[in-house]
């Protein structure tokens, strides 16, 4: 079988949004409405309410691609169909690890800070893996694993909230979201195949179910949900198998001879693909308005539509021009680990922040102290946001490097 390359565009892509998730994440002083999530209850979207989305279709695209990575007979299709259920319960159990936010302190003891920081911990030590040659590294990373996988089941069973009750999910999270969507897109991608018209059939079918369930009586299917509601669900899905259908064609491309004309063609689509995706996102936009609380219908494609936006920027830049530069590696080396990035973004955030120094934390001096410092001496205000903005540009820099920093000695977190 024929080695599938792999697309520099897509990773670059990948740690832009990363890098743009740690910025919005992190925030900034005084940061502006169009910096922020649209307000609950509006008719709009920024572009903090597109870095989601975009991760979301950047999943649907590595599916293709991953896939073709197995022989295609019926032990290949186990292992894809084993791994998929892996995946996506690891992601929801992620997700569930994230967002609980209401442990007992005084019965448990330590702060509540240090109950949001160990489940990242044990994140890390039970997922990380280890590719390099050293054989005491691996043993090190074996023990690591089982005492990760020890600590998870004492984290589960010592877990509890003030109410009395154990781990429970309020909601499933960013990585549960995430692990739910790409079990849709994965299932249906094994049963339909690298087969175009047929993955826009299912994103048209997935699309009209999230429309009746829009705000309907159809949400009360929690079954149809997988406990969540419909609509949201299976928009969230929807982004997911429009990436799909991009990793089709990226694989199908691969296939051709000519590289100028595999590059045409692709573009072609990519800009089809974009306009299409901003055409359905205007006159659902139309018909619904656009929020991205409750998924809405047009929210799903006018945010692929300038996904695809930058990703044809993107493209035209590194795969077709071929510029590689320190730019592009940054973000290519980014989006490689970007679980490891997601995990290691709020790691660092807690850590720092539970070390004090001089009255503050050490997260403070580092990354927030700019914006207060300059509004406190009484300077405009547009250059209090700024210097705000810089120092969070500084800890999304710092973070991605500690990610760089460990995959160069071959440690990442993978699923």
């Amino acid at each position: 079988m024929p080695k599938v390359e792999r697309v520099s565009s897509v990773d670059i892509l990948r740690g832009i949004v990363m890098a743009t998730m740690i910025f919005v994440n992190c925030s900034y002083f005084n940061a502006p409405w169009w910096s922020l999530h649209y307000k609950s209850g509006g008719d709009g979207i920024t572009y903090v309410d597109l870095v989601f989305p975009g991760f979301l279709f950047l999943a649907g695209v590595a599916i293709p691609l991953a896939f073709e990575r197995y022989e295609k007979n019926w032990r290949g299709r186990g292992l894809n169909l084993f791994h998929v259920i892996y995946r996506a319960a690891t992601l929801m159990i992620m997700g569930v690890l994230y967002v609980n936010m209401s442990p007992d302190v005084e019965k448990m003891g330590l702060t509540y800070r240090w109950w949001l920081i160990i489940p990242l911990l044990l994140i890390f030590m039970v997922w990380h893996q280890y590719r390099g040659e050293k054989r005491w590294g691996h043993w090190v990373s074996n023990i690591i694993k089982l005492c990760g996988v020890a600590g998870l089941i004492w984290y589960f069973s010592y877990y509890e909230t003030p109410w009395g009750s154990g781990l429970q999910a309020s909601w499933w999270g960013i990585l549960g979201l995430i692990g739910r969507s790409y079990l849709i897109a994965s299932l249906l991608y094994m049963i339909i195949g690298r087969r175009t018209e047929l993955l826009m059939f299912a994103v048209l079918m997935m699309t009209l179910i999230h429309i009746v369930s829009f705000g309907g009586g159809l949400n009360e299917w929690w079954y149809l949900g997988f406990g969540a509601p419909v609509s949201i669900f299976w928009g969230q899905g929807s982004v997911t198998m429009l990436g799909v259908v991009c990793g089709a064609k990226l694989l199908e491309a691969q296939k051709e001879g000519d590289r100028e004309q595999r590059h045409r063609d692709l573009l072609r689509f990519f800009i089809f693909f974009a306009l299409l995706s901003f055409i359905c996102g205007e006159v659902l936009h139309k018909i619904y308005g656009i929020h991205k609380d409750s998924t809405f219908p047009a929210y799903v494609y006018t945010s692929v539509g300038y996904t695809m936006l930058v990703w044809i920027m993107v493209y035209l830049i590194s795969d077709i021009k071929g510029i590689n530069n320190a730019v592009t590696r940054f973000f290519l080396q980014v989006g490689s680990v970007p679980l490891t990035a997601y995990v290691m973004s709020s790691l660092v955030n807690k850590l720092l922040s539970e070390i004090p120094l001089f009255g503050k934390t050490v997260f403070h001096w580092l990354f927030k102290s700019l914006g207060p410092w300059a509004a406190d001496l009484g300077w405009p205000m547009w250059i209090a946001q700024w210097l705000g903005a810089l120092q969070t540009v500084f800890f999304v820099i710092v973070v991605c490097l500690i990610c760089i920093g460990l995959k160069r000695a071959k440690i990442f977190l993978k699923i």
